[in-house]
């Protein structure tokens, strides 16, 4: 029988029980190992974090005080093309407006029956409605043009009997050409006026011999611009005469054309509005040209209207100019990097504008998020400002390059 040293057996149980430890130990090691291993792999590889921009800056450039010589008689109000209206002179009531409706009359028929530049239209025959028309406002002192059964004037003819002279026969031609009737006229002038904006204008006739059409200086304005951006109309407001076929030269009521940079448009004048005046003036501002218009309603007479008119116009031509809304360099916001701390976000150029004075001026600012790395100079948005028909811009950039974070930061930093 072989009898076991018990120390041997105890030491095959301590064998056993350290080979268990290490084989535990090393389970252990392991699992800290990739454990170790994914989290590194995770903290680097990761995607970083989109930056967010932070604007500081609220960039505008408050109005300024624009002194405007007002007339002193009767309402005004002023405007200019790709601006809108830009003043009034006080509180406005709708007044009526003389001749001046004539200017709704021309828009509306060129509306119906548009022309192009060289265009002279279609052929109206001069019907016997159209002398009553014409008898009926000679008795009445209105001013006419000469025209005989018959006779045969181009739309564009028509036109320039209606702008330059100011005939008012030839509004109520005009009408009946295009329209049929002064009623469906009425109802397509209306509704053109409120297209228009001229929400306290009422037309109750073609001519503006009535006194039951009215409107306010503003809404006259409104009228000048649309007048003024169609070519036919800014070609005939222009002319100083013209000669058509029965009445021969005529000449334009508006004693200031070529003058003090009038280009127009319309005069007008009875015992119940007064003077009325609807000017057009273009000024060149070094290479910059801008068409301004001034309506006066309510003068004493008519050459109250036109002269007030006309020397507001230094007045406003001194409210328009340059200034500058962002200047390079100009701070607009940062992003906050969490490995880095504030990096800048500033305007890489200047943006200076061309407008009136009299209005505050603040651009769209867009700042864009940003991902990293991103190099010096990297664009973080930009400032746009739409304004008088046109669109001036300036790039932000960032003022320092967005490196990405170091290993070590990356490790420490896992979410």
């Amino acid at each position: 029988m072989h009898i076991i040293d018990p120390r041997r057996l105890q030491h095959a149980s301590m064998l056993r029980q350290r080979h268990k430890r290490t084989k535990k130990l090393l389970l252990v090691f392991s699992m800290l190992f990739f454990l170790a291993s994914g989290y590194a792999g995770y903290c680097l590889k990761r995607p970083l974090p989109t930056l967010a921009p932070v604007r500081t800056a609220q960039i505008s450039v408050p109005s300024k005080d624009v002194a405007l010589a007002w007339p002193g008689d009767g309402q005004t109000a002023i405007g200019a093309l790709n601006y809108g209206v830009l003043a009034q002179s006080g509180a406005e009531t709708p007044k009526p407006i003389a001749s001046v409706a004539k200017v709704m009359t021309a828009l509306a028929v060129l509306k119906k029956y548009p022309l192009e530049p060289g265009q002279k239209g279609p052929t109206i025959a001069v019907t016997a409605a159209d002398i009553k028309s014409y008898n009926d406002y000679v008795a009445k002192d209105g001013s006419v043009v000469a025209v005989n059964l018959g006779e045969q004037l181009t739309q564009y003819q028509a036109l320039q009997g209606l702008l330059i002279p100011s005939g008012n026969n030839i509004a109520d031609l005009l009408v009946r050409w295009a329209f049929g009737s002064m009623d469906v006229y009425l109802a397509y002038a209306n509704n053109m006026a409120k297209e228009l904006g001229m929400d306290q204008t009422k037309i109750s006739d073609a001519s503006g011999f009535s006194a039951q059409t009215v409107s306010t200086p503003s809404d006259l304005v409104r009228l000048g611009l649309a007048a003024l951006d169609d070519p036919i109309i800014a070609e005939v407001v222009k002319q100083t005469s013209a000669d058509l076929p029965v009445a021969g030269t005529i000449r334009s009521t508006n004693i200031f054309l070529g003058k003090s940079d009038v280009i127009g448009i319309k005069t007008g004048h009875t015992d119940e509005a007064g003077g009325c005046f609807l000017l057009g003036a273009t000024h060149d501002f070094g290479g910059q040209k801008t068409t301004v218009v001034v309506a006066t309603v309510g003068a004493k007479d008519i050459n109250a209207a036109m002269g007030g008119s006309v020397n507001m116009l230094p007045s406003i031509t001194a409210g328009f100019g340059s200034q500058t809304v962002v200047k390079t360099g100009d701070l607009i916001g940062y992003y906050n990097v969490p490995w880095k701390g504030q990096v800048n976000i500033t305007s890489d150029s200047e943006m200076t504008v061309f407008g009136w004075l009299g209005k505050t001026i603040e651009p769209k600012v867009d700042l864009n998020k940003l991902s990293v790395p991103s190099a010096l100079g990297s664009a973080a948005g930009s400032i746009t400002l739409q304004a008088n028909g046109s669109t001036a811009g300036s790039v932000t950039v960032i003022d320092q390059a967005i490196l990405t974070p170091t290993k070590w930061w990356r490790l420490t930093h896992p979410l």
